[in-house]
């Protein structure tokens, strides 16, 4: 709330006037064209479409995880009454992260930052699915450490290389983006859960169909490294 009481309008600042003569349609017509040229500009930018199409990839695997995480803290053992003080502790992992993330995209490309959260997440995958009593908690760690640090870096190539007349519809196309590959990623993940129950328990599913994450994330980064295979000088370059 201080924050909020303290900002102040600029002095210059461009505003968007509606038509004198009440014509909405040309609005919309405007509208629509700012869409359209901003899934253009993305399509033709092989970093902004690296960014989100790689983000999407880590964002939605670790989400899909947190999502059945309390299946999971059953499946290791963990006393229920200790859920909330894992989730105040998951929040409380920003404070640590953000500096941290900072630091990394001063100090490295972004393919190598994005290598880097790919090993995290495949690494914290891993572990969730070996299913560790009590010590496989340690693995959430290096996932929401991973996904906090991945929300920073996406919007800070996205905001360094698009142009600020379009900067908000391209991040609100990396939030549709964001949102698909999360719906999507669930429907498979109910294929595989219903693959893998065999008239056991809904847990005993969750339990089995974990090893299908680190999976589908090996298979989602070869075929991201595939796809922009002839853009990696360009994506090893710094981006700021």
């Amino acid at each position: 709330m201080w924050t909020a009481l303290g900002l102040r309008e600029a002095a210059d600042r461009k505003t968007r006037v509606a038509p004198a003569d009440g014509n909405i349609a040309g609005a919309e017509v405007t509208a629509w064209h700012l869409n359209l040229r901003a899934g253009a500009w993305i399509m033709k930018t092989p970093v902004a479409l690296f960014v989100i199409l790689a983000g999407v990839l880590m964002d939605s695997v670790i989400r899909l995880f947190l999502t059945f995480s309390s299946s999971y803290f059953r499946i290791i053992a963990i006393p229920e009454v200790a859920f909330g003080l894992i989730g105040a502790a998951m929040g409380g992992l920003g404070l640590v992260i953000s500096p941290v993330a900072r630091r990394m995209v001063a100090a490295n490309s972004l393919a190598k930052n994005y290598a880097l959260l790919a090993v995290a997440v495949l690494l914290g995958l891993l572990g969730v699915a070996a299913r560790w009593t009590h010590g496989g908690l340690l693995f959430i760690l290096p996932l929401a450490g991973a996904m906090m640090a991945l929300g920073y870096m996406v919007s800070y190539y996205l905001n360094a290389i698009v142009d600020s007349s379009q900067r908000a519809t391209v991040l609100s196309f990396k939030g549709v983006f964001f949102n698909l590959g999360y719906g999507f990623i669930s429907l498979i993940f109910a294929l595989v859960l219903r693959a893998v129950r065999d008239g056991g328990s809904a847990q005993e599913a969750v339990a089995r169909g974990l090893v299908f994450l680190p999976i589908w994330l090996l298979f989602g980064v070869l075929i991201c490294a595939f796809i922009f295979r002839r853009h990696h000088k360009l994506l090893s370059a710094s981006v700021g």
